[in-house]
């Protein structure tokens, strides 16, 4: 548990706060409210937005203490937040990355009770947990297949490691997964006594911090001690991770970036476009903790953890250097290739010279044969001229048609006619059940999608003193969507009336 998750916020601080957050704005396309939807769409929608900042926020972040953070910044002083100042700083910025995710949450929060603090929390709290505990369970067996170098080989572990539950047999305790977990400095130390420095590593005589980056963050057989930005973050096992969750198990297997399957990865379901700092940094935590010995989530292993290790890699890329502009344009290069613009690939074809391409001699013999065999416009010859076609058409509208204006009329019927006669949208793919080495999973079942209308909220209490005065970061566990819709049906029993979101 985070350790500042514990201390509670003394309600005494609860005065009108002068401290300008730099909270950033809302788009002001986006609805900044919730639905007037029943709880359980409300709550699911704060789910499905915790599976999103899982992977592209942080993988291991209180969302208590950010929500309690920017609660006592409304209605309290900044300055007696119970943490250090780089500490809040770094809370400020996991919240703005929540409101993309939320962007209704800064109001709900202005007039957000204590035990609706508590159901909100604990959605994007479970959203998170279900995200991280997926994705790792996809890749603990799938994710041993992606440590060779070359895809295509034959690739056994010495000694090799059986499915099952038990991961005590990786980590620091298995030569080559050690290899990959050893801090690259130490690398050349690994490879002349291997037997010596595993006792080394396990009994800590060589640190292994979140400080000393492991060699499979490094690019295979690239590494310069006097300049140790060179490689990093290019490492082939975590690019392959990288397409295995974002693209798809299949597209990994295969080692392409580019998947047909019906079920939809993150890059499709959650239409993202670019591989961002925060995206980079989830896929290397959740690489390192596949490899280490640890059966289930944890916050540290070892002297390693992970929240530090996310934000360390996080910050590498907080100077906008040369490095950083060529690690990002590495990865999006690889992640979203684009072919060369006015440039396609029947283009490419033509312009071969002596080409052996026999689709394109056909097609360049028959456009000359037909360019040669223009239909004539005379309408004592056998095709209809353009004098017919006008007359035909007066005769059928009762108006005079310029022909060329006919045609194109004609056209743009017969494309009305097409798109109207049949409603591609009403196809629906059945979906297919398949091996996680071997087809894409998981994240169709999660876009909970709210499509009605979204009417301004009721103005409801403000926040009490409980809010300030929990002592753990996370919310209770008895609270579930079925007990507050039981509560929601005893109230209006009682009243008689309807109240929004249960209250």
């Amino acid at each position: 548990m985070d350790a500042q998750a514990s201390i509670p916020i003394d309600p005494a601080l609860l005065t009108t706060s002068t401290h300008n957050v730099n909270v950033l704005p809302h788009d002001s396309s986006a609805p900044t409210h919730k639905a007037n939807v029943s709880q359980y769409d409300s709550y699911a929608a704060y789910e499905l937005a915790g599976k999103k900042m899982v992977c592209l926020i942080n993988p291991n972040f209180s969302v208590c203490m950010a929500l309690k953070v920017r609660i006592m910044d409304l209605r309290g002083r900044y300055e007696d937040i119970p943490m250090e100042q780089s500490e809040v700083e770094r809370y400020f910025e996991i919240y703005n990355l929540m409101l993309q995710h939320v962007p209704w949450l800064e109001d709900e929060l202005k007039i957000m009770d204590a035990p609706e603090f508590d159901k909100v929390a604990n959605k994007l709290t479970k959203g998170m947990s279900d995200q991280r505990s997926m994705d790792l369970g996809s890749l603990k067996h799938a994710g041993l297949a992606y440590i060779p170098f070359k895809m295509n080989t034959t690739f056994t572990l010495d000694p090799p490691l059986l499915k099952g539950e038990d991961k005590s047999d990786r980590g620091f305790n298995h030569p080559q997964i050690a290899r990959l977990l050893c801090p690259r400095k130490k690398l050349h130390l690994f490879d002349e006594d291997e037997a010596g420095t595993m006792i080394a590593l396990q009994t800590g005589d060589i640190p292994v911090t979140v400080y000393n980056w492991p060699s499979f963050f490094y690019e295979e057989g690239v590494y310069d001690p006097q300049n140790r930005l060179r490689g990093l973050f290019r490492g082939h096992i975590t690019w392959r991770f990288y397409v295995h969750l974002f693209v798809g198990p299949s597209a990994a297997a295969k080692g392409v970036v580019t998947s047909n399957t019906a079920k939809k990865a993150k890059n499709r379901a959650w239409t993202l476009t670019e591989v961002t700092p925060h995206i980079i940094t989830y896929v290397h935590v959740i690489a390192y903790f596949t490899l280490t010995a640890e059966l289930k989530w944890t916050n540290t292993t070892g002297e390693i953890d992970f929240a530090e290790m996310a934000w360390t890699i996080v910050d590498m890329f907080e100077n906008r250097d040369k490095w950083t502009r060529e690690t990002l344009e590495w990865w999006n290069m690889h992640a979203f290739p684009r072919r060369p613009q006015n440039c396609s690939r029947s283009s490419k074809r033509s312009l071969e010279p002596d080409s052996d391409d026999d689709v394109m001699h056909i097609r360049t013999k028959r456009g000359s044969t037909l360019s040669n065999n223009t239909p004539a416009t005379d309408s004592s010859s056998g095709t209809l001229g353009n004098d017919v076609l006008s007359n035909h058409m007066s005769s059928v509208s009762g108006s005079t048609i310029n022909p060329s204006e006919s045609t194109s009329a004609a056209v743009g019927s017969t494309e009305t006619s097409s798109a109207t006669g049949f409603n591609f949208d009403a196809l629906a793919t059945e979906e297919r059940n398949g091996s996680p080495l071997t087809s894409d999973e998981e994240l169709e079942s999660t876009s909970v999608t709210v499509r009605r209308p979204k009417p301004v909220l009721k103005k409801r209490k403000k926040a009490d003193d409980m809010i300030f005065t929990t002592d753990t970061d996370d919310p209770p566990a008895g609270v579930t969507v079925e007990t507050a819709r039981v509560a929601t049906r005893n109230t209006r029993r009682h009243t008689g009336k309807k109240h929004a979101n249960g209250f």
